[in-house]
């Protein structure tokens, strides 16, 4: 086990003094699956990776890959949670094959009857119908489609789930080991941080730019807090 997953984000405060904290998330994707065995794909990810993913669940977000998919088509997709980035990695190296040898096998033909069928009220894999197929934790793996949202890196996952935003004030708690962050909407005034600004002359050959290797430096001069200080080399 590779611990906890967390952000650290970097505050300024009413007086400049600057701060940490971080923040715990669990990192996670999504997986697609034939409509009708969310079940089965779901048991078995968990006894495939037990130890690894630390718990599933469902979630129905808007197929943006689906041809028509400004119709606002709505799927479940399948969210596997991890307490870590190397166990997602770990995961998603193993699924991410299975899911492009399954994508080959599922044509256009089958899409739009799966998007025909969720939009008239059924299921064509009813547990009711004769029609479906058994299944067993081993066959279960035929049915993932699609991995979604594994290539978000791991800190704008979490600034876009938590709704984190630079430039914007928040009241920074921890209680029991536990970081929140509470946005604080009222306040609009920017917290003025410690500019520093430097400017080097250098020698160049005429009408080039200087170049590292063969011109040398003259002068640094540098601000901060409004002072300004050189430094003459010689």
């Amino acid at each position: 086990m590779g611990g906890k997953a967390g952000v650290d984000f970097y505050f300024l405060d009413d007086f400049g003094t600057s701060f940490k904290a971080t923040v715990i998330y669990d990192p996670y994707f999504l997986l697609a699956c034939k409509l009708g065995f969310e079940a089965e794909v779901e048991e078995w990810t968990r006894r495939k990776f037990e130890g690894l993913v630390k718990k599933t669940s469902r979630v129905m977000k808007e197929d943006l890959q689906m041809p028509n998919h400004l119709l606002g088509y709505r799927r479940t997709f399948i969210k596997i949670d991890f307490h870590n980035v190397n166990d997602l990695l770990a995961v998603r190296k193993v699924l991410m094959p299975i899911a492009e040898e399954n994508r080959k096998k599922v044509d256009a033909m089958d899409i739009y009857a799966e998007v025909a069928n969720s939009r008239a009220g059924f299921d064509i894999f009813d547990d009711n119908q004769e029609t479906r197929k058994p299944t067993s934790f081993v066959e279960a793996s035929d049915y993932i489609v699609d991995i979604r949202e594994y290539d978000v890196p791991y800190h704008v996952r979490v600034s876009i789930d938590k709704d984190i935003r630079v430039g914007k004030w928040y009241t920074v708690e921890a209680k029991h080991g536990v970081v929140s962050l509470t946005l604080i909407e009222e306040r609009l005034a920017r917290a003025d941080p410690v500019v520093l600004a430097f400017d080097i002359e250098t020698t160049k050959l005429p009408l080039k730019f200087p170049d590292a290797i063969i011109d040398q430096i003259m002068m640094i001069s540098y601000m901060i807090e409004g002072q300004v200080y050189s430094l003459c080399l010689h």
